[in-house]
């Protein structure tokens, strides 16, 4: 089916918290709210305990920033609201603004389908202040969501790494369309959902539910009437009943009716015990072609404990953890303020983490000869990369004093992630043109450059084997910002005594 990439949220969603419409009008009312800054949306740190995150869900948001505008239906919604006296929440003239003013940010963005680690910026917005505001949550709401769900996609497909995966959340997911194209940017191959694959041009994947078998008056019956009238989708599921006994009616419906199994799926029970007897059960009657499909509330653990017991798995179905997070409901990417018209900003805090790195940054990333991800370094948006320093990743740790800096080897390579999304209110057209295909052929290939240490899974411990702990992915932060930094919180403190 051809790829009509619609990817756009309804025209003139408001997508934006009630507070930064009031903050807006506040700025307005001051005179301040065409003052410049600059804010960065990043994560604190990687979802799942592991060690990097898929980039995804900008898309979206740069189609509905190419469509940005308030409706008079809008206009009139937010003019009916009420303070708690009843004095009108929004005044005539801030709404005017509203209707009138075009949008004159700029946007860099990591693109979809790359990948990111903690402190880097993804999308790094500048201009007028209340504009830079009122886009905050959606960004905040679409990377956030889609990012966790492209990152659990890929951790369950890591699991396995060679064998087919099908996202079957449709049923579970809070945002089923997000889910699907999200899953597929992590790596899966197809889902179930139709619409998914209808606008987004993905590749669909299903067979029967047990209640195709069940109205029959024998499962031998369901199984001959299936392979009838889908002979080009001969995949089946046998485990309505008894698994081993369906099996063997399975084969004995493909003899009868001269279709090969092309698939037999399994959705209950001992999935690794079962799925090797149904191999030889296939192999013994000849069909060493036909796949074992497997699905039953499966995620990147289960997969690989199945994968430790030796399970004849050839197709993986899987549907509410990836179409959920799973065991993490949220990324919870942030976006602060980096930049005003007086200079850089920090904001600190007393828990170290929360404490944000001063002023407009950009990554740099630094390839091995290979062309594999070596580390990255965050600095000063615009930073010479050939001068930069390296710092230790620990922000907050031993090397405070920045003793750990080393100069980077003459002729290393490196890119810096991030691209001209918007500027001044004007969509790059290349910015949303890649199919969700290609985002995930993108995902993918930089995936592969990524260390296999990075990319290991740490295992809950309510399953029944260990799991091996992924190494971080060195970050460090460029040395004069380093610095600066430190400095920064100095003074910070010196403020409040």
């Amino acid at each position: 089916m051809k790829n009509v990439n619609k990817n756009t949220p309804p025209h003139n969603k408001f997508w934006c918290d009630l507070y930064h419409l009031t903050m807006a009008q506040a700025m307005f009312l001051e005179g301040t709210h065409n003052d410049p800054e600059t804010q960065e949306m990043f994560i604190r740190k990687n979802p799942f305990k592991g060690e990097f995150t898929v980039v995804a869900g900008l898309a979206p948001v740069i189609e509905w920033i190419a469509q940005y505008g308030f409706s008079d239906d809008q206009l009139a919604y937010l003019a009916s609201l009420k303070n708690t006296n009843g004095t009108p929440r929004f005044k005539p003239e801030f709404l005017e603004l509203l209707k009138n003013e075009p949008l004159q940010i700029t946007i860099d963005a990591m693109p979809e389908g790359e990948i990111v680690f903690p402190n880097e910026p993804i999308v790094r917005i500048s201009g007028p202040a209340w504009q830079v505001n009122l886009v905050e949550s959606a960004f905040l709401q679409s990377i956030n969501s889609a990012s966790l769900i492209a990152t659990k996609a890929a951790r369950i497909k890591g699991a396995d790494e060679g064998k087919i995966f099908a996202e079957f959340g449709l049923r579970r997911a809070q945002n089923p369309m997000m889910a699907s194209r999200s899953a597929i940017i992590g790596g899966f191959n197809s889902t179930s959902n139709v619409d998914a694959g209808f606008q987004y041009g993905i590749p669909v994947s299903g067979t029967h539910a047990h209640s195709f078998i069940m109205r029959k008056k024998t499962e031998q019956a369901a199984f001959e009437s299936w392979l009838k009238h889908n002979p080009d989708n001969a995949m089946v599921l046998i485990d309505t009943y008894d698994t081993i006994n369906g099996i063997k009616l399975a084969i004995e419906a493909s003899k009868k009716t001269g279709v090969p199994l092309m698939g037999v799926r399994l959705d209950s029970g001992d999935l690794a015990a079962l799925s090797i007897e149904v191999r030889q059960l296939l192999d013994a009657a000849g069909m060493k072609t036909t796949k074992i499909v497997a699905s039953n509330d499966l995620n990147e653990y289960k997969i690989t404990e199945l994968k430790k017991r030796g399970a004849k798995i050839d197709f993986y179905g899987v549907g509410t953890d990836v179409a959920t997070g799973g065991d993490q409901p949220a990324l919870g990417g942030v976006y602060k303020l980096k930049k005003t018209q007086d200079g850089k900003v920090i904001k600190c805090s007393e828990d170290p983490i929360k404490t944000t790195i001063p002023g407009a940054t950009e990554t740099i990333r630094i390839l091995s000869e290979t062309g594999n991800f070596k580390r990255d370094v965050i600095t000063t948006l615009g930073f010479v990369a050939a001068n930069a320093g390296r710092l230790s990743k620990d922000m907050n740790g031993s090397n405070m004093d920045g003793s750990f800096a080393w100069p980077y080897t003459k002729g290393e390579r490196f890119y810096k992630p991030m691209r001209r999304m918007v500027s001044r209110g004007k969509v790059n057209p290349t910015a949303t043109k890649r199919s969700v295909m290609e985002i995930a052929a993108d995902a993918k290939a930089n995936l592969a450059k990524l260390d296999a240490s990075h990319k290991r899974i740490t295992v809950p411990a309510k399953y029944p084997y260990e799991g091996e702990y992924p190494t971080a992915y060195p970050v460090d932060v460029e040395i004069g910002l380093f610095k600066e930094r430190r400095r920064m919180i100095e003074q910070a403190k010196q403020k409040q005594k």
